[in-house]
């Protein structure tokens, strides 16, 4: 986003996470790159990691396989819905 939106925004969402996997997994599953941190390299380094890393990408795969077992029983959006609201 732009700098402003970002500068104000940053004052007014107090959330540890942007991206939704992580807001619900509640920790940092996946990298996030905002702002500053959006940099090519950077995100091409992320994905090579991932790529090249077995055991990475496996903690990966597990972690957000965690996250949709949690999502996939009876309730979900509800309680989807109750990860986001409480992360605000």
């Amino acid at each position: 986003v732009a700098w402003l939106t970002y500068f104000v925004g940053r004052y007014l969402v107090t959330v540890k996470f942007l991206g939704i996997v992580n807001i619900l997994a509640g920790r940092e599953l996946i990298r996030e790159f905002i702002q500053e941190n959006a940099k090519p390299d950077d995100m091409a380094n992320e994905m090579l990691r991932l790529m090249n890393d077995a055991n990475a990408r496996t903690t990966c795969i597990h972690d957000l396989d965690a996250v949709i077992g949690e999502l996939s029983s009876t309730g979900a959006s509800l309680r989807a819905a109750e990860c986001v609201l409480a992360a605000l």
